[in-house]
């Protein structure tokens, strides 16, 4: 997969999941219409990726290969045969007192960062005052905590400062495709004659099915897992009778409604989200890791934001950020887009029976960095920044690259690329995933390394999005929703404290007040801003 020529790679994706991502070669390219009162393309920023023509077709082969993947190429034989075939929990680990001495002290370790030799220590004291016990080793507690949660670990080469991953087209690479360092050890490499290939940096996958097939195995849970099935239903009945219902949960929404009506999703297929964001570990460090997770949407909004029901997907080591996201996804893309094809055997627990589900991806998230990776957009400082690829053009500062989502035509002003009319933010046009399929094309078509960049500017879209190889999906850039999050909660909240406090003036050494000619929340204001917070919070999910 790794040689393909030009030729393979058009065949192959002209077929991917009927979405047209590479059109046909005699196809007649038409350049877009010239317009005297748009400027050239700004350069771009230095803290985006380089994305050219060639790394166009590099995204289009992670695509593919998410789109064939399989399950053979995933788990060994023993393993995908014990995956297929789902066993009932023949105990409860409740029953079993060494079982459960030896989770807790597992456990305990991992929240307190004890290494393995604690463990062990603690095992022999309690093993000398009472001999009797038995107390698994660490291995095998490891072992079992990993069988009872169906949580796995699968370890990829990545590169040593964080570029990229030696997955999917980059498998066979010993280099960094970006940074060209090499891969393996090159101390272990020189002393064992170039057998010993030991890697300079991993990371890591949790794969999503053995662990909701863990979930299923505890009759609580699976019963639990029954909320969105009865939701839906609910909804739908409300709907045949033309009755209003409140909107309280994501399946409220039409496009998931009229998923279930058309029989893309059914009762026994387990709905998920995707969410991702750096994370940083040190107080005064910038984000020196980034992590996936996996939200049940199946749950109870009460259930699916508890931190025992969000589910691992990976964990991107630091402490630069990556700069091919795409390589780093691809294990548990390709992981999930298997599972969507063949679909996974479930014990479900409460109705005593295996049921088939098939893992229906619904929503992907992140906040403006990571989506512009994730949905292959310019970003939030595009001419075309939305996020779901809608009608608003941005406007440009003079001299600057960026732009910037203004509503209002500014007065009295002739900057090119800011004098188009003025929007209506309640009056804007739908998602179309027709229209973004088309410009995807459209930009995947560019003969030149010039007219890409034009199309881009025009269209908002630099390259395909992996996710365009999930089969079962909410359609592209429908899943890729507003940030709810970041923009309202975090950092207006933070302007807004600095603005209400005139912390500014406090940093100059002004403590007293007498620079500041304004106040504003005077009184009884305060509290009922508190109490208007206070009854939002249960809105917002836990950090």
């Amino acid at each position: 997969m790794n040689d393909l020529d030009d030729a393979e790679l058009e065949e192959d994706i002209a077929g991917l999941n009927e979405l047209d991502l590479y059109p046909d070669s005699e196809e007649e390219i038409i350049p877009p219409e010239s317009d005297e009162d748009e400027p050239p393309p700004p350069p771009d920023d230095e803290d985006d990726p380089l994305i050219t023509l060639e790394t166009m077709k590099t995204n289009l082969q992670f695509v593919r290969m998410v789109e064939e993947a399989t399950l053979e190429s995933q788990f060994s034989p023993t393993e995908l045969d014990a995956f297929r075939n789902p066993q009932e929990l023949q105990f409860s680990p409740s029953d079993d007192p060494d079982l459960c001495l030896s989770i807790s002290f597992f456990i305990a370790g991992l929240d307190h960062l004890q290494s393995q030799k604690s463990y062990a220590s603690a095992r022999e004291d309690i093993k000398h005052r009472y001999p009797d016990s038995e107390m698994l080793s660490y291995d095998q507690v490891k072992r079992r905590v990993s069988d009872l949660s169906g949580v796995l670990a699968w370890k990829h080469d990545m590169c040593v400062d964080s570029c990229a991953a030696f997955t999917g087209p980059f498998a066979r690479l010993e280099e960094c495709p970006r940074c060209n360092k090499p891969r393996y050890d090159e101390e272990q490499l020189r002393r064992s004659n170039g057998k010993k290939k030991v890697p300079r940096k991993v990371f890591t996958t949790f794969p999503l099915g053995p662990q909701l097939q863990s979930r299923w195995r505890s009759p609580e849970m699976a019963q639990n897992m029954r909320y969105r099935r009865n939701k839906t239903r609910d909804l739908l009945e409300q709907c045949a009778h033309g009755e209003k219902y409140v909107y309280d949960d994501v399946f409220c929404g039409a496009d998931y409604l009229d998923a279930v009506e058309e029989g893309e999703i059914k009762d026994n297929d387990t709905v998920v989200m995707f969410s991702i964001d750096g994370a940083q570990l040190y107080r005064n460090k910038k984000s020196d890791c980034w992590i996936y997770i996996w939200i049940i949407l199946d749950l109870a909004p009460d259930q699916r934001y508890k931190i025992r029901n969000i589910l691992p997907g990976g964990i991107i080591p630091g402490p630069n950020n990556p700069k091919h996201l795409d390589s780093f996804l691809f294990p548990g893309l390709a992981h999930i887009s298997a599972l969507q094809k063949e679909g996974m055997y479930i014990w479900d627990a409460y109705d005593r029976v295996v049921i088939l589900s098939f893992i229906i991806l619904l929503l992907v998230f992140a906040d403006a960095v990571a989506m512009a990776e994730l949905s292959g957009s310019v970003g939030h400082h595009g001419k075309k920044g939305c996020r779901i690829f809608c009608t608003l053009f941005g406007r440009n500062k003079p001299g600057g690259p960026h732009y910037y989502p203004v509503l209002l035509r500014p007065n009295d002003s002739n900057v090119n690329g800011s004098n188009h009319p003025s929007f209506d933010i309640n009056n804007l046009p739908p998602v179309d995933s027709a229209k973004y399929r088309d410009d995807l094309n459209n930009v995947l078509a560019s003969p030149t390394e010039a007219e890409y960049r034009r199309r881009r500017l025009d269209t908002g879209i630099r390259k395909a999005s992996i996710f365009d190889g999930v089969p079962r999906i909410l359609e592209p850039p429908t899943c890729f929703p507003g940030d709810i999050m970041h923009q309202p909660v975090i950092n207006l909240t933070a302007l807004m404290y600095e603005l209400w406090g005139e912390r500014d003036s406090c940093k100059k050494g002004d403590t007293t007040g007498e620079a500041w000619d304004w106040a504003v929340l005077k009184g009884d204001t305060w509290k009922a801003h508190g109490q208007a917070v206070a009854g939002a919070a249960s809105y917002f999910p836990r950090s």
